[in-house]
């Protein structure tokens, strides 16, 4: 019988296994319509479309929020980290990906996009429900995360207060995927 390839995350000379989505295929990166918006294609399925999971990317804020970014400074936000995500992932480029209703995980190699946001500073970890076997990556993101904030990493070091502020609204929000991604 033979096994899937596992998602994993490389952290110097430690791996770290993380958890294999239901579906698990290569496809081509073809949009970036936010930092961690996309759509995918793949050639067994068609076109997808996903948020990366356990991502939560800057957003602008609704009154109905726990607390608020100011437009301009969520702008802004968006803006530097769009421009990360087209600086590190290619349009055209084939990335393993794994998928889970509408949730991403995004590969090259050892290099799991997902954790690279968070860990870079322009995103913040985002509760979801739990996905069997996902405790490792989540432990992770959260890790990386506190780790970002601590060096003031990306948005952590000009915006700090409306990363707190995301983080916040990360752990409050429903999981499903909405306008303002």
């Amino acid at each position: 019988m033979i096994r899937k390839i596992l998602f994993m995350i490389c952290f110097g000379v430690h791996v770290v296994y993380a958890f294999e989505p239901p579906v698990s295929l290569f496809a081509l990166l073809k949009t970036v319509y936010a930092s961690s918006l996309y759509s995918m294609y793949a050639p067994q399925v068609g076109y997808l479309y996903c948020s990366l999971f356990a991502v939560q990317a800057p957003i602008y804020t609704q009154p109905d929020m726990s607390c608020q970014i100011d437009n301009r400074r969520a702008l802004e936000m968006r803006y530097h980290a769009k421009n990360f995500t087209q600086r590190t992932l290619f349009l055209e480029q084939k990335y393993r990906l794994g998928y889970v209703d509408g949730y991403c995980l995004v590969q090259d190699g050892a290099h799991l996009f997902n954790a690279t946001m968070i860990r870079e500073g322009f995103a913040v970890y985002r509760p979801l429900p739990a996905v069997k076997g996902d405790n490792v990556l989540r432990n992770e993101l959260k890790t990386l995360e506190l780790i970002a904030e601590k060096n003031k990493k990306g948005l952590w070091g000009d915006y700090a207060q409306e990363m707190q502020c995301l983080r916040q609204i990360a752990k409050t929000r429903p999981a499903g995927i909405e306008h303002g991604y």
